[in-house]
């Protein structure tokens, strides 16, 4: 049986996924809307498709990343998962405040939004701005090894 901090913990991971889903389709319905409708003239048919592809890849990323890290644990009966079966929580999953990789995800999130509204409302090379993510990966990667060579040494 799970404690209080672990029906707390899931209770504000499901809080935390359906406001930042509501937000995602408002803001995803907004930029379409005020792309197509208000700035139709404006839609670069060759950049456009490029950057909405993009973000929808990264939201699904993050997204998938959210709900594997906040999947809770429930205590099996042997009968069907129903309404009052939720009440035998065993585990509320990982808490989508910690540090770490999920810290990255909602810095990626907020980017992806961010891009998303500009790219919608001044111009499509807004879009560009993503590629700060597979950058800072890579100099990531490149700090890591230069400090674990610097350390280690050469083998």
């Amino acid at each position: 049986m799970a404690g209080g901090s672990d029906k707390k913990t899931y209770k504000e991971n499901c809080k935390l996924l359906a406001k930042y889903k509501r937000v995602i389709m408002g803001v995803c319905a907004c930029s379409w809307l005020v792309r197509f409708g208000l700035r139709y003239s404006s839609v670069n048919w060759t950049w456009h498709p490029v950057g909405a592809a993009a973000q929808f890849i990264i939201y699904g990323l993050v997204w998938s990343t959210f709900n594997s890290h906040a999947v809770p644990r429930w205590e099996q009966s042997g009968r069907t998962w129903r309404h009052e079966e939720r009440e035998r929580l065993e585990d509320g999953g990982g808490s989508l405040n910690s540090p770490g990789l999920i810290e990255y995800c909602w810095d990626i999130l907020y980017l992806t939004l961010t891009v998303q509204v500009l790219a919608s409302v001044h111009s499509d090379r807004w879009w560009w701005v993503l590629t700060i993510i597979p950058l800072f990966c890579y100099c990531k990667v490149v700090y890591v090894e230069a400090c674990h060579e610097s350390v280690v040494g050469r083998a």
